[in-house]
């Protein structure tokens, strides 16, 4: 029998095996004395009819009865069950031991319901653990982290120090600034430039409404990848407008502010924090960018499924050995003061250091840990691949332009784009091995990718 991972963000419950991980259920439910819908099925529904969907029963989670709900006779607790049945019955016969990652906001009394309600779907819990806390894989540098991430209705800062082990210090939550109104503030200004440019207003009917909703996420997947504009066509094809990515960034500026504040105002002096963004808040254009050049912050973007899949690699941290669960807030941990480069210039006097495998890819500000996870770079990264994703200048870039994976103790780079991908100047021909300080190039100008190992404070790598 096996473990499974699962994260309970609410806008999308996450189920991760060794051998399988679920699409994404988000925590939405149609409720109606004719049906009950959940998840995907009910989140295809939400603009169609918005009087009957409840997206906060994750949120709201009691044993008070919601309204407008078969006589009244439906709770939040009712809804999560019913949610998590349909998330783990697939898995009922092959697994036998779960450990669920929980974001900050549950209430001690929220997360003694949660554990009744696993009990009664027989769903065996072994482990209830921070998400955050378990978002974090090794190496990270410094002592003090703060992981960025979003649910659907908040914004959720967590502070991360390493104190005996890694510990969870502080949460911040910023209400109602959740993924829900990023979206309806694009949707917004997207039916506004359609208005202003062929009379046509998405926003007049429900089916239409839902399916500005549904285009939202492959508009925003194309801004990322670098492109100026977009054209969108209306679902009949009748309608064409161009978005500018200005448009969508102005729309929602007035949520970014907040955000960039409640971070900046946990800058310490004298100290670099490592501020880390689920792939869920790295996915907001232009966000990550206004951090990139504080000199206070050390930005990293987490890979997709990082709680499910760190939890499924460090079961042993998240497992309660007695049958008095509580929520874990403390693992072991081993620091890792820095990170250095050896470029030109700044590189070690030791030759064999620089023969040395790296173990962070750095793009810009950010250090992406080296793993047989396969670090992808391009313009367009398909869905759950981690990567970075090139904006700007991208002519000579690919879509999916290379990857860059550690393989039989080696650090090895993948070319798979039409353009070439250069190495220290010089093409590389399929895969080739890279060593501290390598520098590789992708596009024209395009961008530059160092090379970067660890050390420890003595200088020791």
């Amino acid at each position: 029998m096996a473990l499974l991972a699962l994260e309970l963000n609410d806008s999308g419950v996450l189920a991760a095996s060794e051998t399988h991980v679920a699409e994404a259920s988000p925590g939405y439910a149609v409720l109606d004395d004719e049906q009950l819908l959940i998840g995907a099925e009910a989140f295809a529904q939400a603009r169609i009819h918005p009087r009957k969907i409840n997206c906060s029963f994750w949120q709201q989670l009691s044993l008070e009865r919601l309204e407008r709900t078969f006589a009244n006779m439906l709770t939040p607790a009712d809804l999560v069950y019913t949610h998590l049945q349909s998330i783990y019955e697939p898995y009922r016969a092959v697994t036998d031991n779960v450990i669920i990652g929980v974001p900050p906001g549950f209430s001690k009394q929220q997360l003694g319901l949660l554990l009744g309600i696993c009990e009664r779907a027989e769903i065996p819990v072994r482990g209830l653990v921070d998400a955050a806390l378990a978002a974090v894989s090794h190496p990270v540098p410094g002592n003090r982290m703060l992981v960025v991430d979003a649910t659907i209705h908040n914004l959720l800062i967590t502070e991360l120090r390493v104190e005996n082990g890694l510990r969870r210090t502080d949460v911040a939550q910023l209400h109602n600034i959740g993924l829900k109104d990023f979206t309806a503030r694009w949707a917004s200004a997207i039916a506004d430039t359609f208005v202003k440019t062929t009379r046509f207003d998405p926003m007049h009917t429900a089916a239409s409404e839902q399916w500005l909703y549904d285009t939202i996420p492959g508009i925003v997947e194309t801004l990322n990848a670098g492109a100026d504009n977009v054209v969108v066509s209306s679902a009949d094809k009748q309608y064409e407008t161009t978005l500018s990515a200005d448009t969508l960034a102005g729309a929602v500026a007035g949520l970014y502010q907040p955000v960039i504040n409640a971070i900046t105002a946990r800058e310490l002096a004298g100290e670099v924090t490592t501020v880390m963004f689920s792939a869920r808040v790295a996915n907001l254009p232009g966000l990550m960018a206004q951090l990139q050049h504080n000199p206070a912050f050390r930005v990293m973007q987490l890979p997709p499924l990082a709680v499910p899949k760190n939890i499924l690699q460090e079961s042993h941290a998240f497992v309660h050995d007695d049958e008095h669960l509580s929520l874990i807030l403390q693992r072991p941990w081993q620091a890792s003061p820095s990170l250095v480069t050896t470029d030109t210039g700044r590189i070690p006097s030791s030759p064999s250091r620089v023969a040395q495998a790296g173990t962070h890819v750095l793009v810009d500000a950010l250090a992406y840990p080296v793993s047989d996870e396969a670090l992808m770079l391009g313009t367009s990264l398909p869905a759950n691949q981690w990567g970075h994703q090139v904006s700007g200048v991208v002519k000579g870039i690919s879509r999916q332009h290379c990857l860059i994976s550690q393989r039989g103790g080696q650090v090895v780079i993948d070319d798979k784009s039409t353009y070439g991908t250069f190495v220290n100047g010089k093409r590389v021909s399929g895969s080739q091995a890279l060593n501290v300080g390598d520098r590789v190039q992708i596009g024209n100008p395009g961008i530059e990718v160092r090379i970067i190992r660890q050390v420890d404070s003595d200088g020791q790598a």
